[in-house]
This record gives structure tokens, C-alpha cells and sequence, in this order.
């Protein structure tokens, strides 16, 4: 019994320029493939050219490019939504203590010297080790 695999574009990369399945090194990037066992699992990560990936999976190859983009697009997407969230929550965090701060009617200056202070810096510290950032998505 021989077992169908069907191959899915996770995206593009430039870090690996050979073609996994005939061996050209001259690629300015690859398509990572993954071949979908019967059962949905993944099983293995390939990096092949896109002619490559578009032979191995049966398809046109602008299907294989529009795969990519629309998977590189998805994982972007799910990257900035959580770095904002992160940033979001980080400046809910800086609002409560200015206007804890401001709620004491103190004077700009004032403030600017007591956000820049130790204590606050250290909190901050603090507060951002227990929530780490995600990556920035235009790193």
C-alpha cells in the first residue's frame, strides 16, 4: 500500500539558497514544503526552488508562489497582532502608573523625574521580564 503525501508552501526563506531536490545552489531563496501525511501530521520540512516545489506537489508554480506569500502573510500577521498586544498591555501598565502619578496633582516635571526614577524603571524591568515581548515583526 503506498501512502499519498500532499505537499503544502509554509512560506519563503533566503537562509537556505540550495534546492533540496535536485541540488541548485544558485537560488536567491527557497519555498519550505511540507509533505501532509494521511492523517494531517507533517512529515519533514524540505527547502526546494519553486519549479521544484511546483513538480513535487503537482501544481502550477504561481499556486506554489501564491501558497508561500499567503503562509509568510499569515505568519507576519500573527506576529504583529502579538506584538501589539504586548506593546497595548505594556502602555495600560505606563498609563496607570502616570495617572496614579497625576491623580497626586504633581507637576509635569515632577512626574517626568518620578517616571524616570528607580523605582519606576525597576518595576518596569519587572514587569516586562514577567511578560516578554514577542519579536518585533520588522526585525
Amino acid at each position: 500500500m503506498t501512502t499519498t503525501l500532499i505537499y503544502r508552501a509554509l512560506g519563503f526563506t533566503d537562509e537556505v539558497t540550495t534546492c533540496e531536490h535536485c541540488g541548485r545552489t544558485d537560488l536567491k531563496g527557497t519555498v519550505r514544503m511540507a509533505a501532509i501525511g494521511p492523517d494531517g501530521d507533517s512529515e519533514g520540512e524540505t527547502y526546494m526552488g519553486v519549479v521544484c516545489a511546483a513538480k513535487m506537489a503537482g501544481r502550477p508554480a504561481r499556486e506554489i508562489r501564491a501558497e508561500a506569500k499567503q503562509a509568510d502573510r499569515e505568519r507576519f500577521d500573527a506576529v504583529r497582532v502579538a506584538y501589539y498586544d504586548w506593546r497595548d498591555r505594556h502602555g495600560v501598565w505606563f498609563q496607570s502608573l502616570r495617572d496614579a502619578a497625576l491623580g497626586r496633582d504633581w507637576p509635569w516635571a515632577v512626574f517626568q523625574a518620578w517616571r524616570d526614577s528607580d523605582e519606576i524603571r525597576q518595576a518596569e524591568h519587572e514587569w516586562v521580564a514577567a511578560n516578554p515581548a514577542p519579536p518585533s515583526p520588522w526585525a
